[in-house]
């Protein structure tokens, strides 16, 4: 006799004189695989005990969390982030949403540097606003091997005023001299 979930969850009352209703599937489905006296569950039954998960990440705010879908027909790959209502991505699609959505929010290149002779004092431009005040550029970039990917390492130091001296960097942990 094939039995549904709710037989499932009364049979466990009965026999087992404990309470499953708020238990997770998986563990409702552990108790009756390995409980020899029960019947098999139908095919139906079986497939409204199966949960999905996915981890998803926020392009915006990096936030990460693993999320759990009824149905298949339940999970979508885009998301809203539940901290901050950024872009919340699965993180096995996030590629395909990562480029696209930075674009979207800034047009401009991240670094852009012009240097008109070898002994001028360069013109940077990050995020599309020129940076002023120069004291220090430094760009390390080597391409990816066998062994590795080398993230590039962006280090601008400049004067904002007279006596505060602002860095901008990425992959600080990179060293430039390694």
């Amino acid at each position: 006799m094939k039995r549904d979930f709710q037989d499932c969850i009364n049979y466990i009352k009965e026999k087992y004189n404990i309470d499953p209703t708020y238990w997770t599937v998986n563990k409702v489905r552990d108790f009756i695989d390995h409980d020899p006296g029960f019947s098999a569950i139908s095919p139906t039954t079986e497939d409204k005990m199966k949960t999905y998960h996915a981890t998803f990440e926020c392009v915006c705010c990096g936030h990460k969390e693993k999320l759990d879908f009824k149905t298949k027909e339940d999970y979508l790959e885009i998301i809203s982030c539940p901290k901050c209502n950024g872009v919340f991505v699965d993180i096995y699609k996030k590629h395909k949403y990562v480029n696209h959505s930075e674009k979207k929010n800034n047009p401009f290149p991240l670094l852009r540097i012009e240097l008109d002779d070898i002994n001028s004092v360069p013109k940077i431009f990050y995020k599309g606003e020129e940076i002023n005040g120069l004291v220090k550029v430094g760009i390390d970039w080597s391409t990816n091997t066998d062994k590795g990917i080398k993230p590039t390492h962006i280090r601008i130091e400049h004067v904002e005023d007279e006596s505060n001296i602002k860095v901008i960097e990425h992959n600080p942990e990179y060293d430039l001299n390694a």
